[in-house]
């Protein structure tokens, strides 16, 4: 039998932003910003809706030699970018909506802590009368809009989540972390993959608030925990129509009006 259900990881659909409490905390030797939820301070895990990946790198050294990675093995990270859906390729609008709800809920905890920010500017960012907005533009957000380079059309928004490869255990030693990858009914699956275009969950926390990046830019860090591959790109759905071309009115006056030689499956002539 599978495991009972985790309740450690937070309801999308009862998450209420007013229960966010960011502050100052000492750990170690260092004061940090931390962020909690609720009466009892609990942390932020999350087990994603399902969304696309295009970019994951779960395996191996991560991204240890990429282009933009490490030239330290010990700084390498694993990676995954978890996407909404194309109207078109979806499921169901049900996978839009929920991925939408999710991310409306990391954007709400960005918010939080631009408000920290803010009214605790001249400490964290070394500035001060920055209005509200400027803080903004100095904070990196959690959930990125992609821009198409050819078009310049919106692409659907993304977040990215990352953990190291290598971490220290509660007695100081040096271990190497491994991913691991489930099956649809949460099975792990042994050098499991994940590849690009696959339907994923997985599950994530917030691992840290970061300030003081090229500066003073700040964010959050969302850390990677396990992967659920739920359908494997080759398996998936094609398209079957373009949204740019769904709602054209004139398309039955065409038809009728204009004769096509030469490829007749696609509509065209060449």
């Amino acid at each position: 039998m599978p495991p009972a259900s985790n309740n450690n990881f937070m309801d999308i659909n009862t998450f209420d932003k007013t229960q966010l409490h960011v502050f100052p905390r000492v750990i170690g030797s260092r004061e940090k910003i931390c962020i909690t939820y609720g009466s009892t301070m609990r942390s932020l895990s999350f087990v994603t809706p399902t969304a696309i990946t295009n970019y994951p790198r779960l395996t191996g050294d991560g991204d240890f030699g990429t282009t933009f990675g490490p030239t330290d093995i010990k700084k390498a990270r694993f990676s995954l970018d978890v996407n909404n859906w194309e109207t078109e390729s979806a499921p169901t609008h049900q996978h839009i909506e929920d991925m939408e709800k999710f991310l409306a809920i990391l954007a709400d905890v960005d918010e939080a802590l631009l408000n920290f920010m803010y009214g605790n500017q001249l400490k964290w960012l070394q500035r001060k009368n920055l209005s509200r907005e400027e803080v903004r533009m100095l904070q990196i957000p959690s959930v990125k809009i992609p821009i198409n380079k050819e078009s310049g059309a919106e692409k659907p928004k993304t977040v990215k989540l990352q953990t190291g490869k290598f971490y220290f255990d509660q007695v100081g030693n040096e271990r190497e972390r491994t991913i691991n990858v489930c099956d649809c009914t949460g099975r792990i699956v042994a050098e499991g993959a994940v590849m690009p275009g696959d339907a994923v969950c997985c599950s994530m926390h917030l691992g840290s608030v970061y300030n003081g990046v090229g500066g003073d830019k700040f964010g959050i860090s969302w850390q990677l925990e396990d992967v659920q591959v739920v359908c494997q790109s080759e398996h998936m759905k094609p398209k079957e129509y373009v949204v740019a071309f769904a709602n054209k009115t004139d398309a039955d006056q065409l038809t009728h009006d204009y004769t096509f030689s030469g490829n007749t499956e696609f509509g065209a002539s060449y």
